[in-house]
């Protein structure tokens, strides 16, 4: 019988600030009330050169001039003070009135994400990526019939560790239900 492996369905994203060792981050904040069906991954194709002969079909030379960009999109209705902080930069405050301050400038917020998809016969996949880089919008209308939501796209980067040694910028890991 042959297990079914497969990235199906979202359970859930979880973030945090990246790892201290340039690893993985504690992702232990759940993002929350996501709008149905808008998260998407995605590896692009490397993009690849080739260097001709004069008078062949065939190229002298064939390369990667650079891998495909890898990508994380995801929206959500929950337009928290805190998500905003988190996302844009600027502060939010923690008691009542909860106010959220925007930054002077567009700030670069670098974090870990970790994606957990719905089990599919006993078993769900798990993206875990120890540094992207955020890039959020605020969307929607002021109005009875839409709701707002932070667009999110988390670009992998580069995770480099203490000692200067670059990381893998993403593990794929599947789970068994227990």
């Amino acid at each position: 019988m042959s297990v079914k492996m497969r990235i199906h369905g979202f359970d859930k994203l979880e973030y945090s600030t990246c790892g201290a060792d340039g690893g993985l981050g504690a992702v232990d904040t759940e993002l929350l009330a996501i709008v149905p069906d808008s998260t998407k991954y995605g590896i692009e194709k490397p993009e690849d050169i080739e260097i001709p002969i004069e008078g062949s079909d065939e190229p002298d030379i064939r390369d990667i001039l650079r891998g495909g960009l890898k990508t994380v999109h995801i929206k959500s209705y929950d337009t928290a003070a805190a998500n905003l902080a988190s996302f844009f930069g600027g502060s939010a405050t923690e008691i009542a009135p909860f106010v959220y301050t925007a930054p002077i400038k567009s700030a670069k917020i670098f974090m870990s994400i970790q994606v957990t998809c719905k089990y599919v016969e006993g078993h769900a996949t798990v993206l875990k990526i120890p540094k992207v880089l955020v890039l959020a919008s605020l969307v929607g209308a002021i109005s009875d019939k839409e709701s707002g939501y932070i667009d999110l796209e988390f670009k992998v980067a580069s995770p480099i560790s203490a000692l200067g040694v670059a990381l893998a910028p993403f593990t794929i890991t599947n789970l068994v239900e227990v």
